[in-house]
């Protein structure tokens, strides 16, 4: 006897289509399997849920897939209504047991907490590595309401609320998002993060010129941490110009006019790192191990832009550099070195090969 076909109305179906791409992307026939239709039945509710913008229609290696928009996840990664669940369940904690402690949390502050104890509790809400360290998926946004229950046994409750308040009390010491982003570092064993840290703080406080070689060995230390891999050659090899680069406007006399143009460029650089960072993490979970499908449905703009991005600063200081050396008048006093007697010497004679020029 055949089996009845469950007769569903057509805002059932277009509920079945959205949460079938709570989990990932899916095509035509993925999304008719998950909601037991056929294609052709549920092919005009795609169409009004992409009009609706709810849903939208990406293409992939010659197939269309679709995607959930979401708006409050990095990238529209889709996560299930179970890890939402959790994510403001420990959001909306957080920012309570910090006022409790006399802090109106940051953004930092709630996103630090929350991953510490996704992590200590291995709990099933994706977090990446990003910006500004290990964050949760979902944007936390200060002003928005996430008074939810979580499907969490009572004692196990307890048990994730008493280690968040331990998490809380630590994080409300430190004075700035600064130190609580280092304090996640120091955690996590992320020199990398902490390299960057320390590299953006110097080109925004220290005075370049009396500082020059401090700066290479910031920026050595920096580039020896990244990551890079094969799969990634170009980031790489964008990293790799602007070392060489900004070592060669060491040996600039006014090495200080340019800060501004050193620390927009490595910013760009950085936000094109951090997407390459994001996709890693992501990554492991299982969900989103196809590393192609990842980038190919919901990062290859990202990184695109990104890449562009960095290339196009990058450009900038390279032309800057050309222009300064240029306009040398005799070589740049540099600080005493065997390396620095070679550089000399060159710089001089770049000088005087400018000065004929003019």
């Amino acid at each position: 006897m055949a089996e009845a076909v469950e007769r569903k109305t057509p805002e059932e179906i277009k509920r079945r289509i959205v949460e079938a791409l709570n989990n990932k992307p899916l095509n035509a026939q993925e999304i008719s399997k998950e909601i037991n239709s056929n294609w052709s039945t549920v092919k005009n509710y795609v169409d009004e849920l992409v009009e609706e913008k709810k849903i939208k229609e990406i293409s992939f290696r010659g197939n269309s897939f679709y995607q959930r928009i979401t708006e409050d996840t990095y990238f529209n990664i889709p996560i299930t209504e179970e890890e939402r669940k959790i994510f403001y369940f420990l959001f909306e904690n957080a920012r309570r047991l910090f006022k409790e402690h006399g802090k109106d949390p940051t953004k930092t502050d709630v996103n630090k907490a929350t991953v510490e104890v996704i992590d200590k509790f291995n709990l099933s809400a994706p977090v990446v590595w990003y910006l500004y360290g290990r964050m949760a998926l979902l944007k936390y946004e200060p002003q928005k309401e996430y008074s939810v229950q979580a499907d969490f046994e009572k004692e196990y409750q307890a048990k994730i609320l008493s280690f968040l308040e331990r998490v809380v009390s630590e994080l409300s010491k430190k004075k700035n998002s600064h130190e609580v982003r280092e304090r996640q570092y120091t955690i996590y064993g992320q020199a990398f993060y902490q390299e960057r840290e320390n590299l953006y703080s110097f080109l925004t406080y220290t005075n370049l010129d009396k500082n020059r070689n401090k700066l290479k060995e910031h920026i050595s230390d920096f580039v020896a941490k990244i990551p890079c891999e094969t799969k990634f050659e170009t980031m790489c090899e964008i990293v790799s110009q602007f070392s060489i680069t900004t070592r060669k406007m060491c040996f600039l006399r006014d090495l200080e006019s340019c800060r501004k143009q050193i620390l927009e460029t490595f910013d760009s650089i950085w936000k094109m790192i951090a997407v390459y960072s994001f996709f890693e993490s992501l990554s492991k979970y299982p969900r989103f191990k196809n590393k192609d499908e990842i980038i190919g449905i919901s990062l290859e703009n990202a990184i695109s832009v990104k890449i562009s991005m960095a290339q196009d600063s990058l450009l900038d200081i390279e032309e800057i550099y050309l222009s300064k050396i240029k306009e040398e008048t005799e070589a740049p006093v540099l600080e005493d070195s065997k390396e620095n007697e070679l550089v000399r010497e060159i710089l001089s004679e770049m000088v005087r090969e400018g000065d004929t020029e003019k």
